[in-house]
């Protein structure tokens, strides 16, 4: 069970790169756009992909990692995923007040949830053997909650 959630999670975070989730307050410089727009993507054109590009490559190094350990290390490379990943969420990740009068982004938020969801079912799984799958759900929710009711917008924005 724990490899499949690692290759979803992987699978899911590509997909964010891809359409461009991760950094949304950026949507014209975001994702697919950038396939589409044939942007330099190894240039100072465009730092927002690179942020996207890396953030995605660290978070694959470590569910990798995770996923080819044994011992405890496989706890400790998925934790510091999810908590790289979390800060990232809670401190850099725009996107919720977007719509008319300031309303979330339903695609984001669920994109967002499922990241989350999946993060804490792979330490469930490490940590409880899969069994507290509703404390996995649970706990995403909160988060989430917490992510749009008092950190909707970035401490900080990156430079672009």
């Amino acid at each position: 069970m724990k490899n499949n959630i690692c290759i979803a999670l992987v699978l899911w975070s590509f997909l964010g790169l891809l359409l461009g989730m991760d950094y949304t307050s950026y949507h014209f410089a975001a994702g697919i756009d950038i396939i589409k727009l044939k942007i330099n993507l190894i240039s100072t054109e465009n730092p927002i992909f690179m942020y996207q590009l890396f953030f995605f490559l660290l978070s694959t190094i470590l569910v990798a990692a995770s996923y080819f350990s044994t011992g405890n290390y496989v706890k400790l490379w998925s934790g510091l995923e999810i908590l790289i990943w979390l800060s990232k969420l809670l401190i850099l990740k725009d996107g919720y007040v977007m719509g008319f009068g300031g309303t979330f982004d339903e695609e984001i938020l669920l994109y967002d949830f499922v990241g989350v969801f999946v993060r804490v079912t792979l330490l469930n799984s490490y940590f409880w053997g899969g069994k507290k799958t509703i404390f996995a759900f649970l706990l995403a929710f909160i988060i989430i909650y917490i992510k749009v009711g008092y950190f909707a917008f970035p401490f900080y924005y990156l430079p672009i």
